[in-house]
């Protein structure tokens, strides 16, 4: 079997996949737990500890904290090496 014929067959058993009765029952179960009031709560809960307002605040904070982590590790491989 060619690649293209082998991709072909994996699109099509994920489309099947996703297009199934229960992952679309697991999509509506998903989205009713977003709005649930405890869900909130704790989400309420993160901001306050993580010191943002949003989801998209949050993903900022983490990609600054990871940047910053990187730059670390960066810094003591080059010491430990010798550079």
């Amino acid at each position: 079997m060619s690649l293209a014929k082998d991709l072909y067959a994996v699109k099509e058993a994920l489309k099947k996949f996703c297009d199934s009765e229960l992952v679309q029952a697991n999509n509506k179960l998903g989205m009713a737990t977003l709005k649930d009031k405890h869900f909130k709560n704790m989400e309420a809960m993160l901001f306050k500890d993580m010191h943002v307002k949003s989801w998209e605040g949050l993903k900022q904070k983490m990609d600054k904290m990871e940047h910053k982590f990187g730059k670390k590790i960066d810094d003591a491989f080059r010491h430990d090496m010798g550079l």
